[in-house]
């Protein structure tokens, strides 16, 4: 009922002054995600996987129907001539207010973004990260926490996820199980790789795809000793198809859009 509660209260606008937010102390909500932009619908899966994501790193605990909620909330609105979407980020709770006896409704965080409406929901999902870092350093900070000592780099990444570092591992294991092998091939100093890693293959909806239907590996095309034939294009990320039998390419998306949209491709067929 709480939760039915909190998301009619954001169904409207608010008027409230300037608040110092406080995240002390929470260690459990619900996840809430309020959509008013019917075309994004697509993305709420995604969404959701991101905000599980943060709170995981966080330690905090998903509890259905918690007296408290982590919210997003999207709606259209128009900027000029231009269409854009307004961001909501909050954590909403029923309190026990001292000396009255009963629970009161309170935002223990707010945070706001306005995102132009593009082709692609790339910048939308890109500030949505951002909001969710902002949190996180918030809650981190509140709760005198210590965060993650680094992002997401080309090891880890493969050691977290389970992509193989050794192509001929990746080429063994791949002609052993009748797959084609899934390469990524990145480099150190390359941001867009760290996003392809950390925003879209990291997501376990999609790895649960991912590992279902290729053997995924990384490889760094600036390490000596990785094979040539990957190396052949240097406008890293590269998502390369390869038939394990005579290593040939079958396919290859270069950059991080072709890359991204590979993977929505595929994921979004395996759904059918």
């Amino acid at each position: 009922m709480k939760r039915v509660i909190i998301a009619l209260l954001f169904a409207v606008s608010f008027v409230y002054g300037a608040t110092a937010f406080n995240l002390d102390g929470i260690k459990k909500y619900d996840i809430l995600i309020l959509n008013k932009a019917k075309e994004l619908k697509p993305l709420k899966k995604e969404i959701e996987e991101m905000m599980l994501e943060t709170s995981k790193e966080l330690g905090i605990k998903i509890v259905k129907l918690s007296s408290s909620t982590f919210l997003l909330k999207i709606r259209p609105i128009a900027l000029g001539k231009a269409q854009g979407y307004l961001v909501e980020l909050n954590v909403a709770e029923f309190l026990k207010r001292e000396g009255l006896g009963k629970e009161v409704f309170a935002l223990s965080y707010q945070d706001n973004k306005i995102v132009k409406k593009e082709s692609d929901t790339e910048m939308l999902v890109d500030s949505i990260q951002a909001m969710l870092d902002k949190f996180s350093s918030e809650y981190l900070h509140d709760n005198n926490k210590k965060g993650r000592a680094e992002h997401i780099d080309h090891h880890n990444f493969a050691t977290k996820m389970g992509y193989r570092e050794d192509f001929s591992k990746a080429l063994e294991d791949a002609k052993s199980q009748k797959k084609y092998i899934m390469v990524v091939a990145d480099a150190p100093s390359c941001p867009w790789c760290r996003k392809l890693e950390e925003n879209i293959l990291s997501v376990a909806s999609i790895d649960k795809v991912v590992q279902s239907k290729f053997i995924p590996a990384v490889v760094n095309v600036d390490a000596p000793g990785e094979p040539m034939f990957l190396k052949k294009k240097k406008a890293t990320p590269i998502i390369y198809i390869v038939d394990p039998r005579d290593k040939s390419i079958k396919a290859t998306f270069e950059g991080y859009p072709n890359a991204k949209n590979f993977i929505d491709s595929t994921v979004n067929k395996a759904k059918k």
